[in-house]
């Protein structure tokens, strides 16, 4: 590129949503973009918690007198949830790992 030359703006101009965060907050599109993504990061961390906790009970089940009665049909529902809820917990970890 010669030093004459000027790099084609890629960004899209601002829209009225825009204009209206830089004028009320002083927050340009770059920085609301950044906002957003630290609010929705702070839900994943509340979810995973509840996810966790979810989780914890249905480890403990296996520990009880009752699994024993169990039908065959019942216990693959349970493992059925419990590796549905690990997923889900290793799911909303994820994003929090990669954030470090």
């Amino acid at each position: 590129m010669k030093a004459n030359e000027t790099r084609p703006h890629l960004e899209v101009p601002p829209d009225d949503h825009d204009q209206w965060n830089f004028a009320v907050r002083r927050e340009t599109p770059t920085q609301r973009l950044d906002r957003n993504y630290a609010e929705i990061l702070q839900e994943v961390r509340v979810a995973q918690t509840g996810v966790q906790l979810l989780l914890a009970f249905l480890l403990t089940v296996a520990f009880t007198p009752r699994f024993a009665t169990l039908t065959d049909f019942e216990r693959r529902v349970y493992v059925g949830a419990l590796v549905l809820g690990a997923a889900a917990t290793a799911l909303l970890i994820a994003p929090a790992a990669f954030h470090c």
